[in-house]
């Protein structure tokens, strides 16, 4: 037969009495309050400037952080295989391999000696060219994603428009990720050539080569402004774009002999069924 459990405070008092003892505050809002909350927040001035100089703080470290990551991963590998570890590549009927030089038992992976440029291991090891391009295409896949969540949040809040600022600033940032991976990958490639490449050696170069870069940007961008030049033309020609689309409409508003400062107030579709069709 199963005895009912005990009751919880016999099982520790001084807990329980604890818990019973503190006090909670707990605050329930409608939908409309918080609607209210967000509205008061959202035309605050000051509060939006703080948030998107916060979000771009963010933006900024997220790239350190995906270099601390690569570097990381490095020492990982480095620690596997050793930090003298060698290996050359090698084309056999249009296939090329990774081939190891040394003494493979003094490496914890990668035991073998010749291996494909496409073998996931590899790839995965920033190994060979095919891997360095997988590791920089990986990298540059999460910092737009990054970026995009991050410029969203920050064209909502910015004073210009949520299009010119959004394109703007997505513009900007595809080009430095971008040339940094470009860079990267070049000075990458330039240890991945001879007879005897040391294995840590094209990621140190790639690591060291787009961060680089992305600082110069990033610095070149803060002190000269780079980002508010697409930003700017984006908006001057949303603006353009829709003076066009106004005089359209004015246009069409005479040739039916419509109010058109009245034709605003009315939906399409009736306006389309009482005055078109």
């Amino acid at each position: 037969m199963m005895r009912n459990a005990p009751p919880f405070h016999s099982i520790d008092p001084q807990f329980y009495s604890q818990i019973r003892s503190a006090t909670y505050e707990a605050y329930v809002f409608s939908k409309d309050q918080i609607i209210k909350i967000f509205t008061e927040k959202i035309s605050d001035k000051e509060w939006r400037e703080k948030m998107i100089e916060r979000n771009l703080f963010v933006k900024t470290a997220m790239g350190y952080i995906l270099t601390g990551k690569d570097t990381i991963s490095l020492g990982v590998l480095l620690k596997k295989i050793g930090i003298s570890a060698r290996y050359y590549l090698k084309s056999v009927h249009g296939n090329e391999y990774v081939i190891f030089k040394g003494r493979s038992a003094l490496r914890e992976i990668f035991r073998g000696t010749r291996y494909s440029s496409n073998n996931p291991n590899i790839i995965a090891a920033s190994i060979g060219k095919r891997g360095i391009r997988g590791s920089l295409k990986q990298g540059a896949r999460i910092a737009i994603i990054g970026c995009v969540a991050i410029n969203i949040i920050n064209a909502i809040l910015s004073d210009t428009s949520f299009l010119s600022f959004f394109l703007g600033t997505m513009s900007t940032d595809i080009g430095k990720i971008g040339l940094a991976s470009l860079v990267g990958y070049r000075a990458a490639t330039l240890f991945v050539s001879g007879s005897s490449i040391v294995a840590g050696a094209p990621i140190f170069a790639m690591i060291v080569a787009g961060f680089g870069v992305g600082w110069f940007l990033d610095e070149f961008d803060d002190r000269r402004g780079l980002t508010k030049w697409p930003i700017e033309a984006i908006y001057e020609a949303e603006k353009e774009i829709k003076k066009d689309s106004k005089t359209a409409i004015e246009n069409l508003c005479k040739k039916f002999n419509i109010n058109c400062e009245n034709m605003w107030n009315y939906n399409i579709n009736n306006w389309l069924l009482n005055n078109v069709i």
